[in-house]
């Protein structure tokens, strides 16, 4: 049996992100029904393109469950999918639901709790968490000092219950002892009361300091609820939708109310559902590098490479290339680029140039950065633009180096190559110029450029007449020695002459043509020309 991953993407190549997971998710039922031995391959592969979909993460997780009969397989798959997912609540909460499924004893419960906090540290400031920070101050109702740290961190973030915690808050004191109350008065303002101070002062503080949070909170906690109330999304599934509008409004939001990692967290939520959208994805690396968090970026790129390079953004794909220079990671960022510039599109020539200019920033040897540009041009099904670009980018990188000479021969025979035209043929006087005006025998070189330049403009008198011009004045913009130039002037002349008499019989043969078949077209006289030499 063939691998069913590599039939799917020779079938559904053409399509986009979107389209392909529709088929994908039909592959993996096709191959659920049949009991496939390739289904675990097709279910990681799947999750390695769309990482942001907790229901086959969840999916995927209970089918190891049912086939191993082993809830720890089945918690490895959970483990794996939160690093991958990390502040999907949907995904926590599969995750915490299967493990408070299989516990049945009070270890178990611990672990459940332990669970808990470490998805808090995740999701604590998704707007549905309330349900896990009330789970902990159930668990924690007998140790005051933890229970009003939970307090002061829930009540510093707009939850659905947010007004629930606070009105158990508003009781806590109600139930605490003397020596509680000292102990909490230490872990919220982390010192020890002063002698004789009483307990109301304490109360006192300790709700001046928590009131610095929930008092915040409060004041955007209808706005906030505004927003939450316009997303009905909380994962990827490839429909159309017009929620992107509502989260930049809700991240415009947050940067002027929320602190930096609140909006972080927000950026990271917002791409669950909308991780095709590559407006968000540069918006978000753009506030990384802003709070000069560019690590936080680059862990991304790297934990999600298989779903990069299968959406294949092209800005966020270089944007990642240059984070692994920024931490001099050059191997990884010249795979990054090899990766962008294997797909040839519109962005083609961009991703090259950044790749050379990559090389030419971190390589000392100029074969590193010549490679590219070889490997271009040793292409013959090469855009004519692209081979132009190549010719010129290597010719001024060796302009610089021991091969100049090279550099210039070569440039000379990639322009020889292509047809004779006015504009080219500037182009290439000026790229001489330019780069090679000090180089030795120059002049002897470039006669034989300016008579091929001209023998090649056939037919043409004005194009003919435009060529000998530019290289008269080419060659005296470059050279300093009069006898020189009084000699390769000779040169051009002859030229000039040989190709006009050329031109002037070959008009002289289409005009007696021409009058000979009487109807047809000058345009027509390569094929008339054909048919009388037949004849």
């Amino acid at each position: 049996m063939s691998n069913p991953i590599e039939q799917f993407d020779n079938t559904y190549k053409g399509l986009t992100y979107a389209q392909r997971q529709f088929h994908f998710r039909g592959l993996i039922s096709s191959h659920e029904q049949s009991n496939s031995p390739y289904l675990d391959l097709i279910y990681k592969e799947y999750l390695r393109r769309y990482p942001f979909n907790s229901y086959y993460w969840n999916r995927y997780a209970q089918h190891v469950k049912n086939t191993t009969q082993s809830a720890e397989e089945s918690e490895k798959i959970y483990q794996y999918a939160i690093q991958m997912n990390p502040r999907s609540y949907d995904l926590w909460h599969c995750y915490i639901s299967s493990v408070k499924s299989d516990k049945n004893d009070t270890a178990e419960e611990e672990k459940v709790i332990k669970l808990i906090e470490q998805a808090l540290q995740y999701i604590g400031y998704d707007f549905n968490s309330a349900i896990y920070w009330e789970d902990l101050i159930r668990h924690y109702s007998e140790n005051k000092e933890e229970l009003i740290k939970l307090y002061r961190r829930a009540l510093s973030i707009v939850t659905k219950n947010f007004d629930d915690i606070y009105e158990q808050y508003n009781a806590f004191f109600q139930f605490c002892s003397p020596d509680q109350i000292k102990s909490c008065y230490n872990a919220i303002l982390g010192t020890q009361p002063t002698e004789g101070q009483s307990q109301d002062s304490m109360i006192l503080q300790i709700k001046n300091n928590i009131s610095n949070y929930s008092e915040r909170t409060k004041a955007i906690s209808q706005e906030v609820q505004g927003f939450e109330s316009k997303l009905t999304k909380t994962e990827y599934d490839g429909e159309a939708n017009n929620e992107l509008n509502v989260w930049n409004q809700y991240i415009t939001f947050a940067k002027t109310k929320l602190a930096p990692e609140q909006v972080i967290f927000l950026y990271e939520k917002a791409l669950i559902s909308q991780c095709d959208k590559e407006s968000l994805w540069v918006e978000f690396f753009h506030y990384l590098e802003s709070q000069n968090q560019h690590s936080v970026a680059l862990g991304i790129c790297r934990k999600q490479e298989g779903f990069l390079k299968y959406i294949n953004i092209n800005n966020l794909l270089l944007q990642w290339a240059e984070l692994e220079e920024l931490y001099q990671s050059y191997d990884q960022a010249r795979e990054v680029y090899k990766f962008v510039v294997s797909h040839e599109g519109d962005n083609y020539l961009k991703n090259l140039s950044r790749w050379a200019q990559f090389e030419k920033r971190v390589s000392s040897q100029v074969e590193k950065i010549t490679e590219i540009y070889e490997k271009l041009l040793s292409n013959p099904n090469q855009k004519p633009d692209v081979q132009q670009w190549a010719i010129n980018e290597l010719c001024k990188l060796l302009a610089g180096s021991e091969r100049k000479q090279q550099a210039l021969v070569r440039y000379i025979h990639f322009f020889e190559s292509q047809p004779i035209n006015k504009v080219n043929y500037a182009q290439l006087l000026q790229f001489v110029s330019q780069y090679f005006s000090q180089e030795p025998n120059l002049i002897e070189t470039l006669s034989e450029v300016y008579v091929n330049a001209i023998n090649a403009s056939k037919k043409n008198a004005s194009e003919l007449k435009n060529i000998v011009n530019m290289s008269i004045s080419h060659l005296r913009t470059i050279s300093y020695n009069i006898n020189e130039i009084r000699i390769t002037e000779q040169k051009i002349k002859a030229a000039e002459n040989q190709q006009g008499q050329a031109n002037g019989e070959s008009l002289l043969k289409k005009r007696s043509i021409v009058q000979l078949v009487g109807e047809e077209s000058i345009n027509g006289y390569d094929s008339v020309h054909k048919q009388i030499k037949t004849n």
